[in-house]
């Protein structure tokens, strides 16, 4: 029964991941910041390999180039979900 609770966890964490990347297994000097694959006002914040989901502030989406939150009308979702 344990065993079954272990892999449903981990599926439910694999799947909730939707980060676009990997986060590094380290923390380097400077923290680092992906854009979620779905939403453009979601990004994930990495710590020591674990990526922590984060929304950008209202009006803001999270720029997958400059890696911040900007105005709406700066940032150029592409395909991922205008919320």
């Amino acid at each position: 029964m344990m065993l079954k609770i272990v892999i449903v966890s981990c599926c439910i964490a694999i799947a909730l991941s939707q980060a676009v990347g990997k986060c590094p297994s380290v923390d380097g000097r400077y923290p680092v910041y992906l854009p979620d694959a779905r939403s453009c006002s979601k990004f994930y914040e990495c710590s020591n390999g674990t990526p922590y989901q984060l929304r950008c502030a209202y009006g803001t989406y999270f720029d997958s180039y400059t890696r911040i939150c900007k105005h709406k009308r700066d940032v150029n979702c592409g395909s991922r979900r205008r919320d």
